[in-house]
């Protein structure tokens, strides 16, 4: 084990505190405060707890390596080729999405309903007490990253394949976004004692792995000079891990090179995201670019970087980008640009919830009143993280 590995155990296994002082929000609480989502969470919580543990090792395909424990998925905008009787080389219909991607031969499926099945484990875990919950999302993490018989291996260098182009693509980084939220559920259930101090050590030998890989790797170093969303969640997830392990000089490195590299280059003056509004869901991908930006806006906070208040010498920075998108989630705009599938609004709550808290704005305050406390999104963010006002 490397001096690395080893101060990302030590300080992992020493996360229970911060998990604990999240539980200090009694469950009452929150049950009175949001009742339809907390009975919705628990009723999906119910209903995958049924359901057996699908791991890497249950798809029907193999990566090219030949190892099923390696994470293998089909890039989801990629469809068969008409002009070609194989149907390669794949070519990309952007934002639409190809039901192979979703088939049993890949691991899509599987691994988005481990990360269900263990935040929502978890927020009922939260919400009741009941130790069922705990247990069910802990045997699932130690199902994925664990146990050796079915444990992916700590890399994506399969993630998001082409056929007839590549064995994988630098692009399926963007799935380490579920490992965010997954150290986070991990702390909600800790207190319980379902997440032993050995699965404890095996959980962050295997984020110390993963947090190599994506920096030394040929799809790691690759994915880092991406211009949009993909660069800013790489950012995001090398100085996450590196705030885990107590390496505290990266991950302010990552946070103070994002605001040339990232906010500077990404938000225009007026607070335009070009990059994500080319896309055919300009506002998913506007609100999930801003959203990794926020995130490291609140990492900054821990390393003396203030990204929130950064402002480039031509205009622009996150304040302007939530201004921009502000009106547009209130319904006092209307979103012209191009948006595949529906428009939805909640999906900016999260950002603005916690831009709320750090610029202290009561314009903002105010604005989060316009999204019904019924809405998921916006239940669920309170359930998952109730510390934040």
């Amino acid at each position: 084990m490397t001096h690395i590995q080893r101060i990302i155990v030590c300080v992992v296994l020493a996360s229970i505190t911060m998990a604990h002082t999240e539980d200090a929000t009694p469950r009452e609480a929150l049950l009175k405060t949001y009742p339809q989502a907390a009975k919705e969470a628990i009723t999906k919580a119910d209903k995958l707890f049924a359901l057996p543990v699908k791991t890497v090792m249950d798809k029907t395909a193999v990566a090219a390596s030949g190892d099923k424990h390696d994470y293998y998925s089909l890039s989801p905008y990629y469809w068969p080729n008409p002009d070609s009787a194989d149907g390669t080389p794949f070519v990309n219909k952007d934002g639409q999405l190809n039901p192979a991607a979703e088939s049993d031969d890949y691991d899509r499926v599987a691994y988005f309903r481990m990360a269900d099945t263990v935040k929502f484990c978890a927020i009922a875990w939260r919400l009741t007490g009941e130790m069922k919950y705990a247990e069910k999302a802990a045997s699932t993490m130690r199902a994925w990253f664990v146990s050796p018989a079915t444990r992916m291996k700590p890399n994506l260098n399969y993630a998001q394949y082409v056929p007839g182009v590549n064995t994988g693509s630098r692009t399926g980084i963007i799935r380490g976004m579920t490992i965010l939220e997954l150290i986070d559920c991990v702390k909600i259930i800790e207190s319980s004692g379902a997440w032993t101090m050995e699965d404890k050590t095996a959980w962050s030998k295997w984020l110390s792995d993963f947090a190599n890989w994506l920096q030394e790797s040929e799809f790691g170093i690759a994915e880092s000079k991406a211009l949009n969303n993909h660069g800013t969640w790489y950012d995001v997830q090398v100085a996450t891990f590196a705030l885990e392990g107590g390496n505290t000089e990266l991950a302010s490195r990552m946070v103070r090179e994002a605001a040339e590299k990232r906010i500077a280059k990404q938000i225009l003056p007026d607070g335009k995201q070009p990059l994500e509004l080319m896309r055919t869901k300009s506002w998913d991908y506007s609100v999930m670019n801003l959203d990794a930006m926020v995130r490291l806006a609140m990492l900054g906070e821990r390393v003396n970087v203030d990204l929130w208040n950064f402002t480039p010498p031509n205009g622009g920075g996150i304040r302007v980008a939530i201004d921009y998108l502000l009106p547009f989630a209130t319904g006092e705009k209307d979103w012209k640009a191009k948006q595949l599938n529906e428009f939805k609004p909640e999906a900016f709550y999260p950002v603005l919830r916690r831009a709320a808290v750090a610029y202290g704005n009561s314009s903002y305050s105010e604005a989060l009143s316009v999204f019904a406390s019924t809405l998921e999104p916006i239940g669920l963010d309170h359930l998952m993280y109730p510390a934040i006002p």
